[in-house]
């Protein structure tokens, strides 16, 4: 397996990877509760829009690649905030028009609920992390997350790092990964844990 920082020239690859890896993640189901049979177009709408979060700022989009193949998506942020560029606006603007006002509702609603969860300090943020179904249980999640770690430790901007989870068996690996939860609640019937592990 190969480490790779890749940018928006390889998105159709990662974006087969994370549509697999989110089919039937609770955020995804919740959003686009009302696609019906364009759940599929819209997900990869979605999931476009996530990383496009990343590549238009020059913030990394991580992965593991087998020979060539991606395999493991990771979506970060950096601990400095920067403004959307035009070009984000329009994505988003598209994503809107493709998924609709209530999705798009219920998307913005989600995301501010859990960034009022975040700490104060400047910290890395996993936006997204996926597996292919075929490569799941081999760690590579793991090993993004303590790269990322590691990346934190090394950046004197940043105090640590913060993930949100919907999936309560992504807690327990979390915590051996040294986060502790620092917030939950629930928006509508999503619940949802804020965890943090701070540089030090």
């Amino acid at each position: 397996m190969t480490l790779l920082r890749i940018d928006s020239s390889r998105k159709s690859e990662a974006l087969e990877v994370l549509s697999a890896a989110f089919w039937e993640y609770p955020v995804m189901r919740y959003v686009l509760k009302d696609a019906g049979q364009d759940f599929p177009n819209r997900l990869e709408a979605l999931l476009g829009f996530f990383l496009e979060t990343r590549f238009s700022r020059g913030w990394p989009v991580m992965a593991y690649a087998d020979n060539s193949k991606l395999v493991a998506i990771a979506g970060i942020n950096e601990p400095e905030e920067l403004p959307w560029p035009e070009s984000l606006k329009q994505t988003f603007e598209n994503l809107s028009n493709h998924i609709g006002s209530d999705a798009i509702k219920r998307l913005v609603d989600f995301e501010d609920k859990c960034a009022e969860f975040e700490p104060k300090e400047a910290h890395y943020f996993l936006g997204i992390i996926g597996v292919l179904p075929d490569y799941q249980g081999k760690g590579l999640a793991k090993l993004l997350i303590r790269d990322l770690i590691e990346e934190s430790i090394n950046d004197p901007r940043s105090n640590g790092v913060c993930l949100t989870t919907e999936n309560p068996d992504n807690v327990p690996i979390y915590k051996h990964l040294g986060f502790q939860v620092i917030n939950e609640a629930d928006i509508e019937d999503l619940h949802t844990w804020c965890m943090y592990r701070p540089d030090h």
